[in-house]
């Protein structure tokens, strides 16, 4: 899908949503990576590698932990999920979060995961500014992408748009995907199952709508 040389399609690498830009005081951006693996183990000095990926054009990282003992992935690719670009602003290289505002009011818009300019999987995302409630609509993956994290990833793109957010889903994920990704959802909140009529209406009818705007 994006190419012969791609690493989702030989020797691929998961892909981990733990990385953070940081704006400074002074206005300088900070990278921020992780504190620990999604196996748990700490990430500290001279506990793992970190390093960057031309194919991916994001930051890698090693962990020693999981290398020492042989497991499979021990490497990561870095994602900062609140990190997502309007498709005029993409480079159309590596892996990228696009972000498509909704049509009219009455829809809802979309996150993209995208390899190489091409689309790898989409969530599609309503949100009511006004109660703060916010619903994932149409989680998809590619089935040549899969089992790499990028579900995961999209999750928590579509969770950095609204958070302190009661959130739910109308998707229909297996139960499995949910309660592999339930440790790493935020504390107190439980997605995975379907969301009433009355929840989806009252997102839709909101004064605020299905809003999804992009960054400037």
């Amino acid at each position: 899908m994006v190419g012969s040389g791609s690493e989702f399609r030989v020797g691929g690498k998961r892909v981990w949503p733990g990385l953070r830009h940081e704006i400074q005081a002074c206005g300088g951006l900070v990278v921020q990576t992780p504190d620990v693996c999604p196996r748990g183990h700490r990430l500290g000095p001279g506990e793992a590698h970190f390093s960057w990926s031309p194919g991916y054009c994001a930051h890698t990282m090693t962990c020693w932990a999981c290398d020492a003992v042989d497991q499979d992935p021990a490497d990561w690719v870095l994602v900062d999920p609140a990190r997502q670009l309007r498709p005029d602003k993409t480079r159309g290289m590596g892996l990228e979060l696009v972000v498509h505002p909704p049509a009219s009011s009455a829809a809802a818009g979309r996150i993209e995961i995208r390899l190489d300019r091409s689309a790898a999987g989409h969530v599609d995302v309503a949100l009511c500014a006004r109660c703060r409630l916010g619903v994932l609509e149409d989680l998809h993956v590619e089935p040549p992408h899969r089992r790499y994290g990028l579900g995961r990833v999209l999750v928590a793109a579509a969770l950095s748009r609204g958070p302190g957010y009661a959130w739910s889903s109308s998707s229909g994920e297996p139960a499995a995907f949910w309660a592999a990704i339930a440790p790493f959802l935020p504390a107190g909140l439980a997605l995975g199952q379907r969301t009433g009529g009355e929840h989806l209406d009252h997102v839709a009818s909101g004064p605020v709508g299905r809003r999804l705007r992009s960054p400037s």
